[in-house]
Formats: structure tokens, C-alpha cells, sequence
């Protein structure tokens, strides 16, 4: 991983998008089992946590970040797994508009599935991408270009631009200095960051719902144990 980003990123993604379809082949085979679902769980959790693992050592300012991303990811779908098992659900993507709409809308609907997963997925390589590829994405004239389209002034006639400039100095010279600076893996981890966002949000839910769903349980037991000692 640290040496070879674009073997890398090939088999990362071929990974994720076998991911993607051994479900839809076992249901189509008739192949499902409790082994299988907990094992494609593991290893989803397994494959995003290595490559977090990487983002912690090449991104050490935000190192506690990534940990605590990697620890959420782990919980929150052990317990919603247990939590599946333990109601007697047959799968732990079976949940009910009733217990959370979020999460009903996440795991029964496949294209929300797919798009939150991949967008989740893929803005973790695009900043592991990040660290390798550092070639801007717009040549200067392309930029003087869209400073003077998006201030409506010309080249001929730039006195508008100028204006500006003077009046605001700091924050012009930011602006010109980040798209100078601007790669397409930052363009990407810049569109895909809100789902990203999503995802860990989905996390929480799930490790809340699930928690309550184990509680009610324990609850249940232990009152259906002191009935019956009375």
C-alpha cells in the first residue's frame, strides 16, 4: 500500500465491487447462509479498516480520527449483527421502517446501499491517492480564465478583477493559491465527503438502534425471570 497506489487502488476497488455482487449471486444461487453474511460483514469491515489504518500514518494531525472511524465501523455492525441475531432475524440487512427509517431505507433499498457504500469507499482512496498523486488539475491559464468568467471581466478589461483583488487581498490570494494547489483526487474527496459523512451518521444510528434493541431484550429476560421465581 504504501509503495504501489495504483496496484493498490485496482485491487481495492475490484474488491469492493465483488463485494457488491456476492450477495445478489448467493440469493440467485440459493447459497445463503449465516456463515456467508457474517463473513462478507467481516471482511467489508477488515478491507476499510487496513485502509484506514494507512490514512491514520499518512494523515498524523487527523490519526485519532481515523482510529475513532475505525472503532464506529467495527461496533456499530458487530452490534447490529448480534442485535439480528439474537431477535431471530434472518439477516442482519432485514430492519423495519418502524425501528429506523434511516437505516430501512439504507439496507432495503440496494441502489441507496450501493451508492452510499461506494461513495464512502472511495473517498477513503481518494485520500490515500491523495498522498501520491500531487500534480495540480488546472494550468495557470485555466485559472486566470475563471477569475475572469466568474468576476464577468476580460482579459482586455480587467479592471473589475483588480478592484477586487485590492479590496479583499487575503482571501483572493487563498482562492488563486487552492486552485493552483487543486488535485483530482481532492476534487473527488470533495464530492464524495458528504456521503462519507452519511455513512459514519447511518453507523451511529445503527449502533444507537441496536443497543436499544439488546436492552430491550436484557429487559425482557430478567423480568420474565423474576415472574417466574414469584
Amino acid at each position: 500500500m504504501p509503495y504501489h497506489p495504483k496496484a493498490c487502488t485496482l485491487l481495492y476497488g475490484v474488491s469492493c465491487l465483488l463485494d457488491a455482487v456476492d450477495g445478489m449471486a448467493a440469493r440467485a444461487l440459493n447459497q445463503t447462509s449465516k456463515f456467508g453474511a457474517v463473513l462478507d460483514m467481516v471482511t467489508d469491515r477488515c478491507t476499510t479498516s487496513c485502509l484506514l489504518c494507512f490514512l491514520a500514518a499518512g494523515y498524523p494531525r487527523y490519526a485519532l480520527l481515523f482510529q475513532g472511524l475505525i472503532s464506529l465501523d467495527f461496533a456499530s455492525h458487530y452490534i447490529h449483527m448480534y442485535s439480528s441475531l439474537a431477535t431471530g432475524s434472518t439477516s442482519h440487512k432485514t430492519v423495519k421502517s418502524d425501528v429506523s427509517r434511516i437505516l430501512w431505507y439504507y439496507y432495503n433499498d440496494n441502489r441507496t446501499l450501493f451508492f452510499v457504500c461506494f461513495a464512502n469507499e472511495l473517498f477513503y482512496v481518494c485520500l490515500y491517492l491523495n498522498k501520491f498523486y500531487t500534480t495540480p488539475l488546472l494550468p495557470t491559464s485555466w485559472i486566470d480564465w475563471l477569475i475572469h468568467t466568474f468576476l464577468g471581466t476580460t482579459a482586455a478589461h480587467p479592471e473589475k478583477a483588480w478592484r477586487l483583488i485590492h479590496a479583499f487581498p487575503g482571501w483572493t490570494n487563498l482562492i488563486v493559491w487552492f486552485l493552483r494547489q487543486l488535485t483530482w483526487p481532492q476534487i473527488l474527496a470533495a464530492v464524495t465527503g458528504p456521503i462519507c459523512f452519511l455513512k459514519n451518521v447511518i453507523n451511529v444510528v445503527q449502533f444507537w438502534k441496536a443497543s436499544k434493541i439488546l436492552v430491550g431484550l436484557d429487559l425482557h429476560e430478567r423480568a420474565v425471570a423474576r415472574s417466574k421465581r414469584e
